[in-house]
């Protein structure tokens, strides 16, 4: 064999053990990027308190397998051997105004130059569009546990995954129960000038024209800190085009002026509202109140902190012992988001990039408070959105005796609008 040959295969030899070798690392740095302040903050405590409780619970699971062989671990845990423990690192946080990028952007410089392997974070959906560029360029991945705008498919790249779905699923469940369930084509969209409201919008619009020949060419909106004086004008539209029915894309601070003022309006008393699952139940019943919630329906994925399922139960009573309330879907989200990265950076080699990607993109982890978690090619999860209402402050779900008694409501409606036709007076006999 010639040296030249030789001298190749030992340099593929060491490719191949750089790429599927372990590096040295027992610790796995995840940066944390979310909002601490100002009209998100309940998401970021949501998640924050998640991933607080996701890194002790792992840490432990690290501490008692030192002394145990892979096989005795798995035994007794029943999955694979925790071999690093985690660190979460604090990034700046993300700004209160979910439109000013610049905390998240220097955030993310900051937490680049600690050697983190994954950023979990933004919570906004404007905050991951805004580090998309430098996450594939460093190629550090992201894990938003929040942003949900369907441009983040488009510009994300390679680098961006998220473990809350696309804002399209929504908006095709959506409108399959406004237009045929509910028969409610006469929609007008109302929504925040912001990153959010617009994507979800558009989603809304895109399946809804495609249903509804009665869609208006026009969209109302409004700032996402409206004065009082806007959003009487952006009611007063809504009195002006009568519509049955309209979709308010916001974040809930931003839709809780919005649905006062409606409710204030005896013309609009029987306005149905439609909204996605930034609809923040308990932060809209504080707001609002429970009782100006009649008509208001929303989407959310399935979480259930009154479920009899043991982990969540157990998760539940540990967050509230800690936190002193409740976790929603967003601590749960923040939750499995760390366990997600542990399980799939276990074996990882940490110091080649391409291949920490390359393991989130393969992972399946199966034991999740919100099931099963896996990413598809676009670094999305696919989970099944529901539409829930509030009674007496409780969240129900919209069964089909719902949708029926709308339908039939709406279909009246339309009955008492029409105008009877003028009657043609009999001709005088000659």
């Amino acid at each position: 064999m010639s040296n030249k040959s030789l001298l190749l295969k030992s340099l593929i030899a060491l490719m191949l053990f750089g790429l599927f070798a372990c590096s040295d690392s027992e610790e796995i740095k995840v940066g944390v990027i979310l909002p601490q302040e100002g009209s998100l903050q309940g998401y970021g405590f949501q998640v924050q308190s998640g991933l607080e409780m996701a890194e002790e619970h792992i840490n432990q699971l690290y501490e008692a397998g030192k002394n145990m062989s892979d096989e005795e671990f798995e035994k007794e845990y029943g999955f694979p051997k925790v071999k690093r423990k985690v660190t979460l690192i604090k990034g700046h946080h993300e700004s209160s105004n979910y439109e000013d990028v610049q905390m998240a952007i220097d955030s993310f410089k900051a937490l680049n130059k600690e050697g983190v392997s994954v950023i979990i974070g933004p919570a906004s959906s404007a905050g991951v569009l805004a580090l998309t560029k430098m996450a594939n360029e460093e190629r550090v991945p992201i894990i938003s546990p929040s942003a949900t705008s369907p441009e983040i498919n488009r510009e994300g790249g390679d680098y961006i995954f998220r473990v809350y779905p696309s804002d399209t699923l929504e908006a095709q469940k959506l409108s399959y129960v406004l237009f045929s369930e509910c028969f409610s084509h006469k929609l007008l969209v109302v929504r925040s000038r912001d990153s959010y409201g617009e994507g979800i919008s558009l989603e809304i619009l895109r399946f809804a024209r495609r249903q509804s020949d009665q869609i208006p060419n026009f969209v109302v909106k409004f700032d996402p800190n409206p004065s009082e004086e806007e959003v009487v004008g952006v009611v007063d539209k809504i009195v002006e085009e009568k519509p049955v029915a309209i979709f308010l894309g916001a974040y809930a601070d931003s839709m809780i002026p919005i649905i006062k003022e409606i409710k204030k309006r005896p013309e609009l008393e029987r306005l149905y509202i439609w909204c996605a699952s930034s609809f923040l139940p308990d932060q809209m019943i504080e707001g609002v109140g429970a009782d100006n919630l009649e008509n208001v329906m929303f989407t959310m994925y399935p979480w259930d902190t009154d479920s009899d399922d043991e982990q969540i139960v157990a998760f539940t009573r540990e967050f509230e012992e800690k936190f002193g309330t409740k976790p929603n879907i967003f601590a749960a989200c923040g939750y499995d988001a760390l366990k997600v990265v542990s399980l799939a950076l276990n074996d990882t080699n940490l110091d080649l990039k391409d291949m920490v990607k390359m393991a989130l993109n393969k992972v399946h982890y199966e034991n999740g408070l919100l099931d099963e978690t896996d990413f598809d090619k676009r670094g999305d999860v696919t989970r099944i959105p529901y539409v829930y209402k509030i009674v007496e402050g409780e969240v129900v779900p919209l069964s089909q005796e719902d949708m029926s008694a709308i339908k039939t409501d709406v279909l009246t409606r339309i009955d008492d609008d029409e105008e009877p036709a003028e009657e043609t007076p009999a001709e005088e006999g000659k």
